[in-house]
């Protein structure tokens, strides 16, 4: 992102080039350090515990979500949150379920569109950049739902 649009910091920059090791040596720090003895032992047992806890949440047949407010865990039957969101579709006649994903023939689409408009200079580039998707964190819209613990 520091090349880019606004900072357009050269990659040739000597701060690249420092960052570049620092985060090499921090890297290098944090995980091909061999553990201490007491830290393998604490993380064995961690381990046991979240295999624990995945066995019971598929056994169970949970879900666990986070709630609207954040600092919870909502943890509840899959089969009764599954009968909220069909009550919920039935109910709104808001959602489609689609049969495929249609996200990579959409995302194409808008790239050669954006593509056109650049290549005829109907837009300008810092448009044609903000418009751009970010494939780092591009998705489609979708529904879900933040149980709330109070109800």
């Amino acid at each position: 992102h520091l090349t880019g649009h606004p900072h357009r910091i050269p990659r040739n920059n000597t701060i690249f080039k420092q960052y570049s090791d620092h985060l090499l040596d921090y890297l290098n720090d944090s995980y091909f350090t061999p553990l201490s003895y007491k830290d393998q032992l604490k993380s064995l047992e961690r381990a046991e515990v979240v295999g624990s806890i995945r066995r019971t949440i598929k056994k169970l047949n949970l879900i666990i979500r986070v709630t609207d407010k954040g600092n919870n865990f909502y943890i509840g039957s899959a089969g009764e949150f599954e009968e909220k969101a069909e009550k919920f579709f039935s109910d709104t006649n808001a959602f489609i379920e689609l049969s495929s994903n249609p996200f990579n023939e959409i995302l194409n689409k808008v790239i050669q569109l954006l593509n056109t408009l650049r290549g005829k200079d109907l837009i300008r580039k810092w448009q044609y950049e903000q418009m751009m998707p970010d494939l780092t964190n591009c998705e489609l819209a979708h529904l879900y739902f933040n149980p709330k613990t109070h109800k």
